[in-house]
């Protein structure tokens, strides 16, 4: 009986790729598992990781590509998936052999769709090497066609020219991964000799326990994300975090707890998480918090339902974190398949989610504690705006500071930050 032969790099590739564009799943998610489940060598590994971001990133432009030789109304869904990732490593990768790219790639569609497709496949790409030269010199800018027109527009309306260049540039690359040290564990130096160990090369971000691996192997992670030594965390949004100013002996809620990465954060720089409660609206995302508490050494913060359980347990708060719900341009380097799922009209709704989150919970607040609101999003409806339709109707509620941070500048997702305080 014949066995099997495991999937590669390319065929790896495309499963992620179709699955993240029919909306199950995002693309760093979908890679860590597979990946982890797949054995593959580095180099087949950094390959997979660069057709999924790369066919993320620019599938607006392979679409228009891949059109001029094949009607997409004629093409399966699925077969057109083949033929994006066979255009991206075509006109975007200079080390990949035309006949390896065109025996794979008509090799893959053998084994998925027959025949027939299989020598579509081959036609088509033996017609897109031919006017490859044609095609590239026709494209006038990298980042033409990777964006969606409303979403660039908007850019280049509320920033400045510098800045929508370091945006585009810093989402059209593989941004590095954050690690963020367990200092209730472990120091800084510690983890940085581990990692170097380990074959990986950390760069600092200052003042922060946070380090930037511009590449890295997952595997070689592995065993320092299950000791607790290291959690997977964005530097800007650790700064989030960080914002907070949390201190001991306070009582703090994380209202958007999420997986609870910020509110770890804040329990590592406390000692633990004693006084910090968590809520979350969708209450499934909550189900790795004590596992993942338990791998930091740190007991799980107490789980609060809903506002309602706060009233009946008459709780304020000297400190609560709204990481809200948001569209996630901001993100767009680490989850390009954004870009293709979010829609202008979907801005509205989102900040009207924002302000309904906002009100629920400052009742909370104590006289003089403080709020901190983040969403990580370009969007000035998601950002300035909410906090000024909040502190117009609250007369109590004053703005300490805020920020934005755009990618670009310094490594990291795009965050708008507020600081309030409740002054009676």
């Amino acid at each position: 009986m014949k066995t099997k032969s495991p999937p590669g790099a390319r065929a790896l590739a495309l499963q992620i790729t179709r699955e993240v564009l029919s909306g199950r799943g995002f693309a760093s998610e979908r890679l860590d598992a597979l990946l982890s489940r797949h054995r593959l060598d580095e180099r087949d590994r950094s390959l997979c990781t660069q057709l999924v971001y790369g066919v993320l990133r620019e599938k607006a432009y392979l679409d228009q590509v891949v059109s001029r030789y094949v009607s997409a109304a004629k093409t399966p869904p699925g077969l057109r998936h083949l033929l994006r990732l066979a255009a991206y490593q075509c006109l975007s990768l200079e080390k990949i052999p035309d006949h390896a790219l065109v025996n794979e790639s008509v090799e893959l569609a053998k084994g998925l769709f027959g025949v027939p497709p299989s020598r579509m496949v081959n036609a088509v790409l033996r017609k897109l090497i031919a006017d490859r030269d044609s095609l590239l010199k026709a494209r006038k800018i990298p980042e033409e066609g990777a964006f969606p027109d409303w979403m660039a527009k908007r850019w280049k309306a509320n920033y400045s020219p510098a800045q929508v260049s370091g945006i585009l540039d810093y989402f059209q690359a593989i941004p590095p991964v954050g690690l963020r040290v367990n200092l209730h564990r472990y120091s800084v130096d510690q983890v940085v000799d581990s990692l170097k160990v380990a074959g990986q090369e950390p760069e600092r971000v200052s003042g922060t326990p946070i380090l930037l691996l511009k590449h890295y192997d997952l595997q070689a992670l592995g065993p320092l994300l299950e000791n607790g030594s290291i959690s997977i965390q964005d530097p800007h949004s650790y700064r989030v975090a960080e914002a907070v100013q949390a201190r001991k002996g306070e009582k703090g809620l994380d209202a958007c707890a999420g997986h609870g990465g910020k509110t770890a954060a804040i329990a590592e720089s406390l000692g633990g998480s004693e006084g910090i409660w968590v809520h979350e609206p969708a209450t499934n995302r909550l189900d790795e918090l004590p596992r993942n508490f338990e791998r930091l050494g740190l007991a799980a913060p107490r789980v609060l339902p809903s506002a309602k359980g706060a009233v009946r347990r008459d709780l304020s708060f000297d400190w609560i974190l709204i990481d809200a719900p948001c569209s996630g341009t901001g993100t767009l380097g680490r989850k390009p398949e954004i870009r293709w799922r979010l829609q202008e009209k979907d801005l509205a709704r989102l900040a009207e989610q924002q302000r309904e989150i906002l009100e629920e919970w400052l009742p909370f607040l104590k006289v003089g504690g403080r709020l901190v609101y983040a969403v990580c999003s370009l969007e000035h409806e998601e950002g300035r705006r909410v906090i000024e339709s909040v502190l117009a109707s609250h007369q109590n509620i004053i703005e300490i500071e805020s920020r934005t941070w755009i990618p670009g500048p310094s490594p990291g997702d795009g965050f708008f930050v507020s600081r309030l305080r409740r002054v009676n």
